[in-house]
């Protein structure tokens, strides 16, 4: 049998010719060469789960391989952040996208506690202060002895029998007045125009009253003295009892024997004097500005 011409114009010789099987032979090297050079492969594929061999299974293997790699359950923990109690945002363990959650840090003030004794400052303390402070403020321990020094004043003290200051002794009498080296110690209870009150009850009330010039005097036969008019003199503050009362004039007086006097009877002599004469051994009319000077001293309390 002839050769055939296909129609691409490849001959292809006759059936079982020698062309025919050197064609064959010729398209089985190719073949072989395609295939590695006719040598079976055996190439292993190995299997590994995080660096670590779990199987094998080779290229030229006659059975089938299974091999199962355990995949752990995946968890989806949620972190919770939290602000003094108050839940701020969350993030899932198990979350696709990423989260930004924000915490406002408000701004550290550091203020100073400044503390004092008496309008003093003794120490200060500030609030972002990183250390420990202790602020000893020294009281008076009136159980011991101690100097004290300028004007103290102590309530709810405990009671003492007397209190040395200066060298000197602070004490009270019999009759419960305070004293000082022995004498006794008063203060000023209240005081005003024309009077003044201590706090054991003593009182002194000052004034005087002008007696106007031209002013004429009276003769009193029985006494064989001349006497003016009486005058009244009104105490700033009232005494509880009868205060001793003394008079003077002033030198501005025309007559070398004028005198005063105050009658003892009449009105309440707790609230004002009176009424209060002047008188002289000869007739007289007062020429210059006269007063009369008065000082009570008793009792308020």
């Amino acid at each position: 049998m002839a050769s055939t011409v296909l129609p691409n114009g490849i001959i292809v010789p006759e059936k079982f010719s020698r062309d025919w099987y050197a064609d064959l032979y010729h398209n089985w090297l190719e073949l072989d060469n395609l295939l590695g050079g006719g040598t079976p492969k055996d190439g292993t594929l190995t299997i590994q789960k995080n660096g670590d061999t779990v199987g094998t299974f080779t290229a030229n293997q006659a059975t089938n391989e299974t091999i199962n790699i355990e995949v752990p359950d995946v968890n989806n923990g949620t972190l919770t952040i939290q602000k003094n109690g108050d839940t701020v945002g969350t993030f899932s363990a198990n979350q696709a996208t990423d989260e930004t959650i924000n915490i406002s840090v408000p701004d550290v003030n550091n203020g100073t506690l400044t503390i004092q004794q008496n309008g003093t400052t003794v120490d200060t303390f500030t609030a972002n202060s990183s250390t420990d402070k202790t602020v000893n403020i020294q009281c008076v321990d009136l159980a011991n002895n101690q100097t004290v020094g300028g004007i103290k004043t102590f309530s709810n003290a405990p009671v003492v029998n007397s209190i040395s200051l200066d060298g000197k002794t602070i004490d009270t009498d019999a009759n419960g007045n305070m004293t000082y080296d022995g004498h006794i110690v008063d203060t000023i209870e209240e005081q005003g125009d024309g009077y003044i009150r201590y706090s054991n009850g003593i009182q002194i009330c000052w004034g005087s009253i002008p007696v106007a010039i031209g002013t004429a005097f009276t003769f009193d036969p029985p006494t064989a003295t001349y006497y003016s008019r009486g005058y009244n003199f009104n105490y700033p503050k009232g005494f509880s009892f009868n205060p001793v009362v003394s008079f003077s004039i002033s030198s501005g007086s025309n007559s070398p024997f004028l005198n005063v006097c105050c009658e003892t009877g009449g009105s309440d002599k707790k609230l004002a004097t009176g009424p209060i004469m002047l008188f002289c051994t000869s007739s007289t009319t007062i020429q210059v500005e006269t007063l009369i000077y008065i000082q009570a001293i008793g009792r308020w309390k």
